[in-house]
């Protein structure tokens, strides 16, 4: 007889029973963990918000006028409490005030009065701030000294004797052309300012752009005076269900004494008050601090005692709104916005859209005055490599600061212009790929004192009177909105979606969006433009905030003249690297392009160049000249120093063929991959693909 076998098939109820439980206990590891992360990020909110709370309190304490018989007055200042709301949040803020005497006679401090003292030397201000989350109750403590005179005898402070001149801090100035430094005096000596960078850092956070860069005053010797760290973001905002307390924008602004004169040349920063008014909270999952400061703050007061934040804007106090299409360009919407194109924020949890100037101040940043682009420069990226370039440039953006402070309009453009009769163009030596740039001048709002006395120093003939302007260069390339004008041929230009890449956390990948890159065909004719808006979303490039926001715009346009002639190649040269030097400017402009006729002999009169717009934006190699039946080879090396070497993927390099005035290539979109050669061949042409 047969024996036959069973096989038992599927799950039994124990094993199952088994799977459910490790599968819970999972889910359950999960969930306890994200709370866990929630309640981090809002006790962190809520610690920082509880710490700025304290620092206000202090600074309102040592904003008094005289110790007995001013408004404000030093022996006032005496142990109390009060409450703060701040996005639906309460705090309770506590303060203990200590007074000490110095005694002359033993050089010591006492907290006894001496006979006939009228107030203390000192007083030891302890401010706790309080606030009940979820969690329970937590607390911060800032602690921090008053003397009874700003200019109290150094020997009466609680700390050792110091020089007051502060550190000299060295700084190594930027290399032109890619960091030009602005004279502060019209004799075209002493002080200067320029941008630590040539092209701002742009970094895409979910729906947000943030835009970093910051500039740099220094003397002849290079000694650091002043640097300016600035920070400019968009968010999506909802309005909070009470006034809370926030500040009223910090000002930029000439360093004048009470009289109206001089102090120093410089540029001081002057504090926003905290005060209630409306506030809002990130709406969006990017609750970082920047939006967090900018929801808050960026209200202006109804009391028209308090600066605005765009003292420019056709409505005040500004409203708030929330754009109903879910892209612009100024070329395509500009001139055409009304109040339909957007929803005003009116009740409790409304959403609306919000961009904010910042700038650290004492180590914290801060919401500042709006920016204010007064000018927008078109022109070629390689214009500026010439000195004599730079150094009209540099004449031209005086000439404007000028103009918008007098009211005049003595700024001559036409000095900036390859070809300026019988009218303004811009010289294209090739057919091919050549990079553009575009270049802002931004002035602050001066008040009504500050203008008039600062068109009183140049009426005078005062020449140091840039130093106490408020006034920026900043490179707006991959930023500014660019377009061929109507009826060109044979043109094109890049304006593509601001984005940063960011695919592998330690590569540094180069090369993510194109803005200002201009295509010539032979035989083009026509024109380029590039617009930006005024304010902050001019700077971030992001929706805009209302109509007034969405309309108003600058523009600079060049018709395009071609003086050389034949084929030409062009594609996108993307840099990669892992753990190592950076793929900047300089490392993908340093690629060698060698060109090979198909008998193997090296072509010299084909002439080839890479650029880029700097920043996050795609580099390009273009090879123009190229003759009718030409065919042969590009091929891409590495000439730049440091620990670094590049291959260059396909490695076989660029094929091209040539018929009548078109090039064919292969790869057929002309890209090339530069990658560290530490890292493995990529899968897929020049796209990253991770290692």
């Amino acid at each position: 007889m047969k024996a036959f076998s069973k096989r038992w098939l599927g799950f039994g109820l124990i094993e199952v029973m088994v799977a459910i439980a490790v599968i819970g206990i999972g889910v359950t590891g999960m969930m306890v963990l994200q709370k866990t992360l929630l309640r981090s990020s809002n006790e962190s909110l809520y610690r920082n918000v509880a710490m700025e709370l304290a620092k206000a309190k202090m600074e309102s304490f040592r904003d008094f006028d005289d110790a007995i018989g001013g408004t404000s007055n030093y022996v006032d200042i005496v142990t109390g409490s009060d409450s703060v709301t701040v996005s639906g949040q309460a705090y309770s803020r506590n303060w203990n005030v200590n007074d000490l005497y110095y005694d002359d006679s033993t050089g010591s401090w006492s907290t006894t009065a001496p006979a006939g003292a009228p107030y203390s030397d000192q007083k030891l201000v302890a401010i706790t701030v309080s606030w009940t989350s979820p969690d329970g109750t937590d607390t911060v403590t800032l602690n921090g000294s008053i003397s009874s005179n700003s200019t109290a005898d150094q020997k009466k402070g609680l700390d050792p004797i110091v020089s007051t001149d502060g550190p000299v801090v060295s700084y190594t100035p930027g290399q032109a052309p890619d960091v030009i430094a602005l004279d502060l005096n019209t004799g075209g000596d002493g002080i200067k300012r320029e941008s630590s960078k040539p092209v701002p850092d742009i970094i895409k956070q979910g729906n947000s752009t943030l835009v970093k860069f910051d500039t740099v005053t220094y003397k002849p010797d290079k000694t650091t005076l002043i640097r300016e760290d600035f920070a400019t973001i968009n968010c999506q905002c909802s309005l909070d269900a009470t006034t809370g307390q926030g500040y009223t924008p910090f000002l930029s602004k000439p360093d004048f004494n009470d009289s109206g004169e001089v102090n120093e040349y410089q540029v001081v920063v002057k504090d926003g008050s905290l005060l209630d008014k409306q506030t809002g909270s990130p709406s969006s999952n990017n609750a970082a601090s920047y939006c967090t400061m900018c929801c808050n703050d960026h209200f202006d007061s109804s009391d028209t005692s308090y600066p605005l934040f765009d003292p420019d804007r056709a409505t005040t106090p500004h409203e708030h709104f929330l754009f109903d299409n879910s892209s612009y360009n100024t070329f395509t919407d500009a001139g055409g916005l009304d109040t339909v194109n957007f929803t005003k924020a009116q009740s409790a949890g409304a959403d609306y859209l919000e961009a904010c100037r910042l700038l650290r101040v004492d180590g914290y940043y801060r919401v500042m005055q709006d920016w204010r682009l007064i000018d927008i420069i078109l022109m070629r990226k390689d214009w500026l490599d010439e000195s004599a370039n730079q150094a009209a440039y540099r004449a031209y953006v005086l000439a404007k600061v000028k103009d918008a402070i007098m009211g005049t309009t003595a700024a001559d453009k036409s000095a900036l212009r390859d070809i300026s009769s019988p009218s303004e163009a811009l010289k294209i030596d090739n057919t091919g790929a050549t990079q553009l740039m575009a270049r802002g001048i931004y002035l602050d709002h001066l008040d009504v004192d500050d203008l008039a006395r600062v068109q009183a120093l140049i009426n005078g003939g005062d020449s140091q009177w840039p130093a106490l302007v408020p006034f920026y260069d900043v490179n707006l390339t991959l930023l500014a909105d660019w377009q061929v004008g109507a009826g060109s041929t044979g043109l094109s230009v890049s304006s593509e979606a601001i984005k940063t890449l960011d695919p592998d956390p330690s590569s540094d990948y180069y090369g993510t969006y194109s803005r200002g890159l201009l295509t010539v065909s032979s035989g083009a004719s026509g024109s380029v433009a590039v617009r930006a808006r005024l304010g902050n979303t001019g700077v971030t490039g992001s929706l805009p905030t209302d109509k007034d926001d969405g309309n108003q715009y600058l523009e600079d346009s060049l018709a395009i003249t071609v003086t050389g002639s034949g084929a030409a190649v062009t594609g996108n040269l993307n840099c990669l690297t892992k753990n190592g030097a950076a793929c900047s400017s300089n490392t993908v402009e340093s690629t060698t392009i060698t060109v090979t006729k198909s008998d193997a002999t090296v072509d010299s009169s084909i002439s080839c160049v890479v650029t880029s717009p700097g920043g996050a934006g795609t580099p390009t190699y273009n090879c123009s000249g190229f003759p009718d039946g030409w065919s042969g080879t590009l091929s891409f090396s590495y000439s730049g120093s440091g620990g670094t070497t590049f291959v260059y993927y396909p490695v076989t390099g660029v094929s091209v063929t040539v018929s009548g005035i078109t090039a064919t290539t292969v790869p057929s979109d002309g890209c090339v991959l530069m990658q560290a050669s530490t890292l493995s061949a990529p899968t897929s042409g020049c796209g990253y693909v991770a290692p």
